[in-house]
């Protein structure tokens, strides 16, 4: 429940993203502004790749005053210059706190320690495992800041693993509706993704040898950490990468000596972990992909591909990648959202509570989702990912019986109208601010 207070905050969305991952952050940015300035608080958008492009025009300054933290872009020709058309504010901005996705402020350093220096509470939000964004992280100054991640799993390997210094809190991912309300479910099955090939993941571990990460003596282990995980990671794709992992140590004691040696335990997990994910993720998704065009199954693939996979299949058909908004649009006219999403430990997709909020069936390899409020036959249909013959099952049933799936239709959209939604984090982010404010407050000297 959100703290009761009649402040208004003054909140920061910094937007600095990459190509590959700017529409969907920009999708999530945009979707917190209107609940923030609903909620009454003060929003401005910081879009940093807009001012790099016209940094040359336009300089960032800091500013501290009685008031506290604020920052300000100024005309370095004098001239009338055009901060609309930049996408900049030209006024002074008082800033309070600070969101950003996946550590991206991390890439302008002295703005994120002029935040973190100055009593400015800043959150960000991860979107992946923590070991993927290692180097982001290591320019992630500590003070006043807190990293929300979407799976519990992930919060207790990066305790137990990297850091314990930290502050980090569950922080799930939330659901947006369709903008074209009522769409016709024109389209049976979809599946949303990446899709490339697997790295092999010796490859992957030569690659980090070569460049002198790891001592010659510590080779050894690292490749049998990796073999070990590798195998027990494939063979069983219920498992979180973190099961994999904690089981290869306690059954290894070559691997469990190397665990306790600091500095080396956070290396070897997060290289592990680095170079197995996503080739595990890549691996099975190929295994899925491949078993419903075996079975004839007619699915309209949005893969995100730069290679053709299954190009001798007459059935596959890739219609490639499209914008984040329009993605949205596709699953809400389609009938059945297909998820072979890595197992997690109480995690929150946006792909699964989009569906859901587009009143779209969830068909997903068996998770934990959500509090374990996702329940098979209920509110979701979860299939076994080491049998895909129940999943060309499932999605075979539901797709001849569609009637029968809409009661739990209704009860998923319930569900995630109820507690998953952006207004739902937004809620959520507010609370971390008071919770980090009281944090100060204890902190300082009677």
């Amino acid at each position: 429940m959100t703290q009761k207070t009649d402040d208004k905050i003054n909140i920061l969305l910094f937007k600095y993203t990459s190509k590959n991952n700017r529409q969907i952050l920009g999708k999530f940015i945009d979707e917190l502004e209107i609940t923030f300035k609903n909620m009454g608080h003060i929003v401005t958008i910081l879009d940093f790749d807009q001012y790099a492009v016209h940094k040359d025009s336009i300089n960032l300054d800091y500013v501290i005053n009685s008031d506290g933290a604020s920052i300000v872009f100024k005309d370095m020709d004098q001239t009338t210059t055009d901060f609309d058309q930049y996408g900049v504010p030209k006024s002074l901005i008082k800033v309070d706190y600070v969101i950003n996705f996946c550590l991206t402020l991390a890439l302008v350093p002295s703005l994120f320690k002029f935040f973190s220096d100055n009593n400015v509470i800043v959150g960000t939000v991860l979107l992946d495992n923590p070991a993927r964004f290692k180097m982001f992280l290591k320019y992630t100054p500590k003070n006043n800041v807190f990293i929300g991640m979407f799976a519990e799993s992930f919060l207790n390997s990066y305790e137990k693993y990297i850091d314990n210094t930290r502050i980090l809190t569950h922080l799930m991912q939330a659901g947006s509706k369709s903008i074209i309300m009522n769409n016709k479910k024109n389209i049976d099955v979809i599946m949303t993704a990446n899709l490339s090939g697997p790295d092999l993941p010796e490859n992957a571990a030569n690659k980090f040898i070569e460049k002198g990460k790891i001592k010659e003596s510590e080779i050894t282990i690292f490749k049998k950490f990796i073999k070990e995980v590798h195998n027990k990671a494939c063979n069983d794709f219920n498992k979180t990468m973190e099961q994999c992992i904690e089981e290869v140590i306690l059954e290894n004691e070559d691997i469990q000596s190397a665990m306790n040696i600091p500095n080396l335990k956070q290396i070897l997990f997060e290289q592990v972990y680095i170079i197995l994910d996503w080739h595990r993720r890549m691996h099975y998704r190929q295994k899925v992909v491949k078993t419903l065009l075996d079975n004839d199954i007619k699915v309209e693939f949005w893969l995100n591909s730069k290679n053709k996979f299954f190009n001798e299949y007459p059935n596959f058909v890739d219609n490639g990648e499209l914008p984040y908004p329009e993605i949205i649009e596709k699953i809400a006219e389609s009938k059945i959202l297909l998820q072979d999403l890595y197992p997690v430990k109480n995690g929150g997709s946006e792909r699964v509570f989009n569906a859901m909020l587009n009143r779209t069936l969830v068909i997903s390899n068996r998770n934990s989702f959500a509090n374990d409020e996702l329940i098979d036959g209920v509110n979701i249909i979860y299939y076994d990912a080491n049998n895909l013959n129940e999943l060309v099952e499932k999605v075979r049933f539901y797709t001849e019986n569609y009637d029968l799936a809409q009661p739990i239709i209704e009860n998923a959209y319930k569900l995630v109208s109820e507690k998953h939604t952006w207004k739902n984090r937004a809620e959520e982010l507010v609370n971390m601010y008071y919770v980090m404010k009281a944090l100060n407050e204890t902190e300082l000297p009677s």
